[in-house]
This record gives structure tokens, sequence and C-alpha cells, in this order.
């Protein structure tokens, strides 16, 4: 294979239907009776959640349902996790790791603006959108912390008060004697870099089509996703199917940038909603949604102390790193 392909110009397989138009992506999925669903999100970074009164949009013509936490308690499990270290990592470094369940619709209390909290579909999306403007919301604002620093000092606002921190993976590694080399220094620099946090930025954001199939209780579901058979994974545990029965497809995507290797919330709404409702169901992103609520990224910052001889010879480094991982 690498004799084959390093180096060499290889042929894009794909590059004639794209150019003729002849693409599909998820929001050419199209299906009879159709609907269209559409998010309330927390606009607080942490919040608790005092009370949440739907009748308004529920009363709207042509809102096939509103779905808060309490409508759809029995199928909502957590969320699927990535993070467990490889085995053999594991066994060289030792990781402080805590993870806390992430549920797809807020139950109680938000913890990043964006978070779902409710869902109204409706025959279409700005019918959707209209209903979630008659939704009425109470929240009681909680102390929130917005530097990476110093939320993982003791005493800051807590995201998980159970964890009693904000530090959800802690470990340190150590090649050599380093205490010595930097006694041992002519010369010691210490640098404190931050790299900004980023969004990948599809032009295509992410979405969702989902149809069931009441007559042998099958999920088929196109999801504009990297990572289809993690998604698979989440529907299997919320809709309590074997796998055979949940059909995942991506169609073209138009740009991912690891964004779209996630698992998000949406991924089960939407089935959700579909089987509920008993008729396909259609969620779209927008730009905003996808500026709120997709992964981010890189957002780092790196003390950074340097043993040195005076002749440039560079005897240590030591590197005291913060990523920040969100809420979840």
């Amino acid at each position: 294979m690498g004799a084959k392909y390093f180096g060499a110009a290889v042929r894009r397989r794909e590059d004639p239907r794209f150019l003729r138009g002849d693409g599909r992506f998820i929001d050419d999925v199209d299906l009879p009776g159709l609907l269209h669903a559409a998010f309330l999100r927390s606009p607080h970074a942490h919040a608790r959640l005092v009370r949440v009164a739907t009748a308004g949009a529920r009363a709207m013509p042509g809102v096939a349902g509103v779905f808060t936490f309490h409508d759809l308690a029995r199928w909502l499990k957590p969320l699927p996790l990535f993070g467990a270290p490889p085995p053999a990592l594991a066994a060289a470094v030792h990781f402080d790791l805590r993870q806390a369940p992430q549920i797809a619709l807020c139950r109680d209390r938000a913890r990043y603006v964006g978070e779902v909290v409710a869902m109204v579909v409706a025959d279409s999306r700005a019918l959707a959108e209209d209903a979630l403007e008659r939704i009425e919301v109470e929240w009681e604002p909680l102390p929130v912390v917005v530097d990476m620093v110093a939320a993982a000092e003791s005493g800051s606002p807590l995201v998980h008060a159970d964890w009693g921190t904000n530090v959800a993976v802690g470990f340190s590694h150590r090649i050599g004697n380093a205490d010595r080399a930097f006694a041992d220094a002519d010369a010691v620099f210490t640098e404190t870099f931050q790299i900004q946090r980023y969004v990948g930025m599809p032009l295509e954001g992410r979405g969702v089509v989902a149809q069931w199939d009441r007559r042998d209780e099958t999920l088929t579901t196109w999801n504009s996703s990297q990572v289809s058979h993690f998604v698979q994974q989440g529907l299997v545990t919320a809709l309590e199917l074997p796998p055979h029965r949940v059909r995942v497809i991506a169609p073209d995507l138009g740009g991912g940038f690891g964004t779209k290797a996630s698992g998000y919330a949406e991924d089960v709404l939407v089935p959700l909603a579909a089987r509920a409702l008993g008729r396909p169901v259609k969620w779209i992103e927008d730009r905003r949604e996808h500026l709120m609520s997709a992964a981010h990224a890189r957002h780092q910052t790196h003390r950074i102390s340097l043993a040195a001889r005076r002749d440039g010879t560079i005897l240590a480094v030591r590197d005291r790193i913060w990523l920040d991982l969100g809420a979840y």
C-alpha cells in the first residue's frame, strides 16, 4: 500500500458526482410525512432549572410534539463516553480520572451554554422555532468560572459538586531526573503560553434525520457524523434495541474537522422523537447552534520551564498543562 499511494497523485473517485451536483448531504434526505425539530437551549453557563412550561407551544397549530426531560425520561440514558486511556498508556501513566454522566436533555441544572432544555417537533422548522418562543423557562443563575486556570484552584465554583474539584483528568509523568537538571542548570527560563479555543467550522453543520418503522421495530437514522458506529452504540442503549435493528447512515459530509467525531444529544433526541410520534423527523443545525453546542477544542495553557547550560544545551523541560474539556 505504501509504495502505491505515498507520494503518488491519487485520483479522487468521488469528484465526478460532486461536480455534477449529485452529492447527497444530510439536508437532501427527504421522507414522506417529514417533521422538523428545533431545540430550546440554555442561555446560562451554570443555572438551576426551576420551571419549564410548555402548554403554549403544545397548543400551536402544526406542532406535533414538545419534549422535556420528564417527557422522555424513560429513554434518557447517559450518552456514550470517549476518553478511556489505551491500556499501554494506562500501564505507564497513572490517571486520576473523573467522568460525569451526560443526559441528552437538561434535568435540573444546566452546565454549559447551549445545553438542550426542550425539543419542539412541528410541520416546519420555522413553526418549530416559533413554538420555542412560547415555552416559558425560569432559571436560577449559579456561580460560574470562565478562567480555566482559576477553575482548577480550590474554592472555585464547581461544575459537578460531587467531584469536589473541576479537574476531570489529572496525571503527572517524568523521564529522567528533572529536579537535578534544574538544580545544576546555568539558566532557567519560565514562560506561560495560551492557546486559544476554537471550533471546527464546516460549511455543512450537524444534522440528523430519523425514521422509526413500527412493523419490525427498526430505526434508520441519517447523521452528518464522522463516527457512525459510535452513534449507533448510543442509540442501541437509549432505545434498548439490538444493534441489527439500528441502522446509522452517514451521507456525504460537508466538512467535519473532528467536530463531527463526537456523540451529541441531538443524535439521540431526534430518533426518540421519531419513535414517539411515529413519523420521520429532521433537524439541521444552524450556525448559531453550532457555535454554542458543537464540540470546542484546543483551549490550553502551558506553563513551561526550561533548564539550560550557558552554551545553549537544554538539560530539562517542565510543562504544567491545563486543557479545557468543557462540562462533560
